[in-house]
């Protein structure tokens, strides 16, 4: 009997869109952070006349932090509407 080597079987374009979504999902906290924290919490320190103090990459040490990550955006909305009525 002859035997034959098993066929490699196609990858699926879901199974593509998985793989890719896993590391997507992973960075978006991070990355988050990065953009919307520091501009948060800078804003706040510069209304309260201290110097503004926090750079990206703090921000992106805040945004591993699950929660924080992604409400870094409500933040970010609620403090640019307050701004606009308090300074």
């Amino acid at each position: 009997m002859l035997e034959t080597t098993p066929r490699r079987r196609a990858v699926t374009v879901i199974e593509l869109l998985v793989l890719l979504a896993i590391p997507l999902i992973l960075l978006a906290g991070p990355v988050l952070g990065a953009l919307c924290w520091p501009y948060v919490v800078n804003t706040w320190l510069v209304y309260a006349e201290k110097p503004a103090g926090l750079l990206r990459w703090h921000g992106a040490l805040m945004g591993v932090i699950p929660p924080f990550g992604y409400l870094s955006i409500p933040a970010a909305i609620l403090t640019w509407i307050m701004m606009m009525f308090l300074a």
